[in-house]
């Protein structure tokens, strides 16, 4: 009987190991094109619960790596951030976006965040003499199902006669 007390108060001696609370975040930002890095794509977690609502970020290296350290457990929202890159969406279209669940101990190394390049119209708007057309609209139409029913297309893009890159950008769905 006296070995079993000895064997109590010696296991309430000894500590539990502890698990960290927070850990580190880390992966890649790649094309879903043709599988290149992304280099300069801010990664970005934000969390669901007001606990938690700071955001988390880094910015990619050449090879299109980040790492974020001390991340709390619970659930986050990840956007990715690049000019001329949207973050692929794992559902439907309007779907919420994609989300990761940090467990306290357990590191995640392992995230993969592919990226679509946005497709560009470019050009010059010009009249029956070549000349530049002044004041004219240029629309880029993206059309949608309603109900099994396609409405009128919705205007995504209007400008004057010249327009570039800059001025449209449109998604992969487009």
């Amino acid at each position: 009987m006296i070995s079993f007390w000895i064997a109590v108060v010696l296991a309430q001696a000894v500590p539990a190991p502890s698990i960290p609370a927070s850990v580190g975040v880390t992966g890649r930002v790649v094309n879903s094109l043709n599988g290149d890095a992304v280099a300069k794509a801010v990664v970005i977690l934000r969390a669901h619960d007001p606990e938690h609502s700071l955001s988390n970020a880094d910015e990619t290296d050449a090879q299109g790596h980040f790492s974020i350290p001390d991340i709390e457990p619970g659930e986050y929202a990840i956007a990715v951030e690049r000019a001329g890159f949207v973050l692929e969406s794992t559902g439907a279209a309007g779907a919420p976006g994609r989300t990761i669940e940090i467990d306290a101990g357990q590191p995640r190394n392992d995230l993969t965040l592919l990226v679509s390049p946005l497709g560009v119209i470019a050009g010059r708007v010009i009249d029956a003499e070549g000349e530049p057309a002044r004041g004219a609209r240029v629309n880029a139409l993206h059309y949608v199902y309603v109900r099994g029913r396609k409405p009128l297309p919705w205007p995504r893009l209007a400008t004057a006669a010249t327009f570039a890159s800059s001025d449209c950008a449109l998604g992969p769905t487009t």
